[in-house]
């Protein structure tokens, strides 16, 4: 009986000690950055240049990357279901949300019908479409060759000052302005 007790007690002092070192920050002190780091992060954004950067699409994904806009190794997307040459994907976690971009680049001067249908929607409506799935949003480079699908969970275009917003803007800005 008293073994039985014993390990009862050992199983009982087991579980509030795992429970209470899983229990997470209930103030998220650890979440948010305190004033001093936030503007220590805005101190060292990166400085980059973009043009120090060619026309191309490993230029292009190399400077999302330079700029922070994405991070981790890219995934080879099957590009010719929109008609492009080449398609990279990224995925990672970023103020909260997990964010996926894809980047894609097209051969303007060679299009198949497939391609134009996919930078005409686009244009006309920010959107695409393979076959019977949903229509994706897209944006284009303003050169026209680049196409990029960004995914963000956080983000949420009724908050402008939240973190993912202004992260969210800012790609778009740096993606459209990329090959002028």
């Amino acid at each position: 009986m008293k073994k039985i007790i014993a390990v009862l007690a050992a199983v009982m002092m087991f579980a509030s000690v795992a429970t209470a070192c899983g229990v997470s920050d209930p103030l998220n002190t650890t979440e948010a950055p305190t004033t001093a780091e936030a503007t220590t992060e805005e101190v060292t954004e990166p400085q980059v240049d973009i043009n120090d950067y060619s026309d191309t699409f490993e230029d292009l994904c190399r400077y999302m990357t330079d700029m922070t806009y994405v991070s981790g190794e890219p995934t080879e997307m099957t590009a010719e279901l929109i008609g492009a040459k080449e398609g990279k994907k990224y995925s990672f976690n970023y103020g909260g949300g997990t964010v996926t971009a894809e980047f894609y680049v097209f051969d303007t001067e060679n299009l198949d019908e497939t391609g134009e249908k996919t930078i005409a929607d686009v244009k006309a409506n920010g959107k695409f479409k393979i076959g019977n799935l949903p229509e994706t949003e897209a944006v284009l480079s303003d050169n026209g060759k680049y196409l990029m699908v960004y995914r963000d969970t956080a983000y949420d275009a009724s908050k402008p000052d939240s973190q993912n917003t202004i992260r969210y803007n800012e790609v778009m800005e740096a993606f459209k302005s990329f090959g002028k």
